[in-house]
């Protein structure tokens, strides 16, 4: 027996002329407007698809109860944000964004609501001072975490004292010891260990307050590697503001100590190229073409080497199939941005702008499986997972395919960002723009 409740969501394949985006909008259901419908939609979808399964196995396994997940830290910061943006002056609401924001290791921002909330509210002093103090200890500002300790009162006096000792020690080793530390560094780099290798590169950046040229760069490439690309992006900006020597270290005289096989990093171009190489990788990663190809002509200025020349020739191709693959796109030759966003993919593995292009193509195709994986990779690879087009068009391609439970995770990761009310086509038209 059919479902009175069934919508028509399905499509036709690209083989059998897929609609345009236009024709595809105007057959979504009236009733399915907002955030929140869709969610109620695809549960009551997954729900019934569940028990038809279990019809047709003929068993009858108890129920068990899962717990709800828990709102994301993320949903919690956007939430008190939009309630500061609205009410300004409640310190409230800024003591409470202070704590989430500590808790996502955000110190700056958190001690920038925390002294905001001092002033309007003087009163809040003894209840904020142990989060201003987390924060200056774990920002290593040692001298004023100790003048904000002196103040505080209560049982958190202790518990502060204890990670001061502690948090000083850790910096009065690191001070003493950085050299060994930058060592393991390019050791876990050259094997490419990437976590391990930032935990001992923190030591003689945050710790020791080393902040030369290559050991920024160096910070740089780890941050790249392991996907925190807007954190090195600011890394590396400082970096290249540094001299080019270093007076007391070249991590490039490390390299043969340590180097066990062949180095998997921009670390092959040598000292004069590196830092650029570094930074046209990190350009590229947070959709800042241009500039990667710039960065990448200065690599091969300063270091016209074999190594560097095919770098650049690398980042040249990523950026050439980007323009021609939205010039097709702008023309809405779909098929052929395809082809070209894919050859550059070739040149930039797993970048977050490229795969958005190719899922928008293959959305407006009408091939939502193709269009479902390549938006999952783009916000999984996207800089600080804030990738809106990515998001929507995975939460939307997942409906198509009548994917419920991951369609239910889509949308409700898109709470994050929107209000549950916000209307499904408002969003997919200002993403697709």
């Amino acid at each position: 027996m059919s479902n009175p409740h069934q919508k028509n969501l399905s499509c036709k394949s690209v083989g059998e002329n897929a609609p345009t985006l236009s024709h595809d909008l105007q057959n979504w259901p009236d009733d399915l407007t907002t955030i929140s419908d869709v969610i109620m939609y695809a549960k009551a979808e997954f729900a019934n698809a569940k028990s038809k399964k279990s019809k047709e196995k003929k068993t009858h396994k108890p129920k068990t109860h899962k717990p709800q997940p828990k709102r994301s830290y993320m949903a919690a910061l956007n939430n008190y944000g939009s309630l500061i943006q609205k009410y300004p002056n409640n310190p409230s609401y800024r003591t409470k964004q202070a704590e989430f924001l500590l808790s996502t290791g955000k110190y700056e921002d958190a001690l920038v609501q925390c002294q905001t909330a001092k002033h309007l509210d003087p009163a809040l002093q003894i209840e904020l001072q142990p989060i201003i103090c987390l924060c200056y200890l774990n920002l290593d500002k040692l001298d004023a975490a100790w003048n904000e300790i002196q103040v505080v009162e209560g049982k958190h006096k202790v518990g502060l004292l204890e990670l001061f000792a502690e948090r000083k020690k850790i910096v009065d080793d690191a001070k003493q010891n950085w050299k060994i530390y930058l060592e393991a560094a390019v050791s876990a780099v050259c094997d490419t260990l990437w976590l391990t290798a930032l935990l001992q590169i923190v030591k003689v950046t945050d710790f020791a307050g080393i902040h030369y040229r290559m050991v920024l760069a160096l910070k740089a490439e780890i941050l790249f590697q392991l996907h925190a690309f807007n954190q090195a992006d600011v890394v590396i900006s400082e970096a290249l503001e540094k001299d080019l020597e270093d007076p007391d270290v070249n991590i490039f005289d490390i390299i043969p100590k340590v180097l066990h096989r062949k180095i998997d990093s921009s670390l092959v171009m040598g000292p004069r190229a590196y830092p650029f190489a570094v930074a046209a990788e990190i350009k590229l990663a947070i959709g800042r073409f241009d500039k990667a190809l710039t960065s990448a002509q200065e690599a091969y200025a300063v270091d016209p080497s074999n190594a560097v020349l095919a770098f650049f020739r690398k980042v040249r191709h990523a950026s050439a199939a980007l323009d021609n693959g939205n010039n097709f796109y702008q023309m809405q030759h779909y098929e052929k941005a395809i082809e070209e966003y894919k050859e550059g993919l070739k040149h930039a593995q797993n970048n977050s702008m490229l795969l958005t292009k190719l899922a928008s193509c293959q959305f407006y195709t009408g091939n939502w499986d193709e269009c479902r994986k390549s938006s999952d990779k783009a916000v999984r690879f996207c800089p600080d997972n804030n990738n809106q087009r990515g998001f929507i068009l995975r939460a939307y391609s997942n409906i198509k395919l009548k994917k419920w439970k991951k369609c239910i995770r889509a949308f409700e990761r898109l709470l994050d960002r929107y209000s549950k009310e916000v209307k499904i086509m408002d969003l997919i038209s200002a993403a697709m723009e």
